[in-house]
């Protein structure tokens, strides 16, 4: 009456086979350092093969489930080491940038200003070309002290508008670019 789908043992193995990928992401998250991209080259092409096994071959379930979580794991090894790859050059921080390019998302409006997502169409120093990542976080001050306001540019700033900041660098991760100070 119930069917191959409905069987018991059918859906402890969906259930199984949805928390295998998770728990590969897990797994990563837990390391300290990120594998070689041979390496993770590697797990996908072993964790695909397994899936492909435990799918065909239904003794092969485990074997599948250890694909699953293969594929977690290499997935967000490999997002991560894209994801360092977009650093700001130590030698940029704490340096003046003319940055030229997009607001990327809506302002977020604070006390003390506004953050925002730029994407870098151009960045220079003192007349200079230099590399930076494609998306960056501003944060544009006004003040800290309870009377601060926003400036009318602030005010007017919105997603999709195309600027100029000369901004300062920082962070422990230098991925944030702070300390926007003028526009255009």
């Amino acid at each position: 009456m119930g069917g191959p789908a409905t069987e018991p043992a059918s859906v402890l193995r969906w259930f199984a086979a949805l928390l295998a990928v998770p728990a590969g992401v897990a797994l990563q998250l837990q390391q300290r350092e990120l594998l070689e991209p041979r390496l993770v080259l590697a797990m996908v092409l072993l964790g695909a093969a397994l899936c492909a096994a435990g799918w065909r071959w239904r003794r092969g379930f485990v074997l599948g489930l250890i694909g699953l979580v293969l594929l977690g794991f290499a997935s967000t090894d490999w997002r991560a080491s894209q994801r360092l790859a977009e650093v700001l050059e130590s030698g940029l921080e704490g340096r003046d940038l003319r940055l030229t390019g997009l607001v990327a998302s809506l302002p977020q409006h604070g006390p003390n200003g506004i953050r925002f997502r730029f994407r870098v169409e151009q960045a220079t120093m003192a007349g200079e070309p230099v590399a930076v990542p494609q998306l960056v976080a501003l944060g544009w001050y006004s003040g800290f002290h309870e009377d601060a306001t926003l400036l009318q540019p602030q005010r007017e700033l919105r997603a999709g508008q195309r600027w100029t900041f000369n901004a300062g660098c920082a962070g422990p991760t230098a991925r944030s670019i702070r300390r926007a100070s003028t526009w255009s």
